[in-house]
């Protein structure tokens, strides 16, 4: 992938306000940026009952439709549990009974079901499928999860119309919430539990003196990200 994703994902949407167009193109970017997936994207406007969608494809706009249509599968399960949901073969998934076999029967293998999020806030879902068996070891997650962020902040920023709005929504959040959040992050990048992704968090500010809440926000920003 690019190294700069966010850049990337800027000029796919360049000069769009945030509508059904807007968010076809910033599907049809992410796609692109992570190299052989296809892409479906649904953004909740706010205070607005429905959504927008955009995909990269027919076959991401079939593969999305199905798991709507049947109201179950990784999307719906991510939105759920507001983390993500990576799935290297949903045909054989237990979880999905109805949904992953009609997924697999459209061509989809692999599935990565990402929420779009700031603290406790849901802007929406990214949602990736690949007809192959997609590597989702610990780089290959982080990846996704680093392009989720990308376009969650880009979204953020259409939403506000302002450049820095990212920044004061996470100022806008508790403490608490912001250390949650950026401790799920750390968690899917460093591929590790809860306990240690919140222990690295406090190692990190304890020896920079930083507070706690500090270096949270610059995780959720994506001003800051730990090492492996």
């Amino acid at each position: 992938m690019p190294i700069d994703r966010r850049s990337a994902l800027e000029i796919a949407a360049a000069n769009g306000h945030l509508d059904g167009d807007f968010v076809q193109r910033l599907a049809v970017g992410c796609a692109w940026i992570s190299g052989g997936w296809q892409a479906a994207i649904e953004v909740r406007k706010p205070n607005c009952a429905a959504s927008l969608r955009g995909t990269s494809s027919l076959a991401a706009d079939a593969a999305a439709d199905l798991g709507f249509t049947i109201g179950q599968g990784p999307t719906w399960d991510a939105l759920a549990a507001q983390r993500p949901i990576l799935v290297v073969d949903v045909g054989i998934d237990p979880r999905w009974p109805q949904a992953g076999p009609a997924k697999a029967q459209a061509g989809v293998r692999s599935v990565a079901a990402l929420p779009l999020q700031v603290g406790e806030t849901t802007l929406g879902t990214l949602t990736l499928f690949h007809d192959q068996q997609a590597t989702l070891d610990r780089r290959g997650a982080g990846d996704l999860l680093e392009l989720a962020a990308a376009l969650t902040r880009v979204l953020v920023e259409h939403l506000a119309g302002s450049d820095n709005h990212s920044a004061r929504i996470v100022a806008a959040l508790t403490p608490a919430a912001v250390v949650h959040q950026a401790t799920g992050m750390v968690a899917i990048q460093l591929d590790c539990d809860l306990a240690d992704a919140l222990a690295r968090l406090r190692g990190h500010a304890y020896s920079r003196e930083l507070p706690l809440a500090n270096v949270a926000a610059a995780i959720v920003t994506g001003a800051l990200q730990l090492a492996a």
